[in-house]
């Protein structure tokens, strides 16, 4: 991400993101390596206006699994509608296709915008989540869009893990990319960065795996 790359298409959303939060003071408690550049990150998510309407996040509470020798496929197979199958499975193979996916979903909504489609992969409380959630809404009130990809993915690997809960670490590239509005002219223009970590906080519940947090790597 770009810990200082903005997703939303307004000017609010220039800030520079603090040396010790990720998302611009969000509270999911993240920590950066104090670097600041003239874009807020887009994999952290950068604060954006509240808006006076927005999709309900779909409520999953993150209970632990019974713990089992051998899980049952119900056990190990479980997601929102959308989520590939490979994110369903309660392993650390599906956390990491989970995070992925998640960025996925990022991409695509940034590229064409509509609400309601990264609600439903978090949890309540997720402020980086909350972010991306509004730079799509604010896109959409805009009527604008990315012209290309946001981020790239260029590997995950399992950080932690519990029968209850993984952080996964996700390296990301940046691309150089634009936003336009509906005539195709550019609104702002971003550079490319490279070697961003984040790490996804997720929790497997009855419904699968949600986001609970993403934060900055630390150094």
């Amino acid at each position: 991400m770009r810990s200082s790359r903005a997703v939303g298409a307004t000017a609010t959303l220039l800030a520079v993101l603090a040396a010790s939060g990720c998302g611009g003071g969000s509270s999911d408690g993240a920590s950066s390596s104090g670097s600041t550049h003239s874009k807020p990150g887009i994999a952290s998510g950068e604060p954006a206006p509240p808006q006076t309407t927005k999709t309900t996040r779909t409520s999953s509470a993150a209970t632990s699994p019974t713990t089992k020798a051998k899980p049952t496929t119900k056990d190990t197979a479980a997601g929102a509608p959308g989520v590939p199958e490979p994110a369903r499975q309660h392993t650390k193979a599906g956390a990491m296709a989970f995070a992925r996916h998640y960025y996925s979903v990022v991409n695509r909504t940034a590229q064409r915008p509509k609400v309601g489609e990264l609600e439903p992969l978090a949890l309540d409380g997720c402020k980086t989540c909350d972010n991306h959630e509004n730079t799509v809404q604010e896109l959409v009130e805009k009527n604008q869009h990315f012209a290309g990809k946001e981020l790239v993915i260029d590997g995950t690997e399992i950080y932690h893990w519990d029968s209850s809960s993984s952080k996964v670490k996700v390296m990301i590239t940046e691309p150089a990319v634009n936003i336009v509005d509906a005539t195709g002219s550019v609104v702002r223009s971003y550079d490319r960065l490279t070697g961003q970590g984040m790490v996804f906080e997720l929790h497997w519940g009855s419904a699968g795996w949600r986001v609970a947090a993403i934060r900055v790597m630390t150094a």
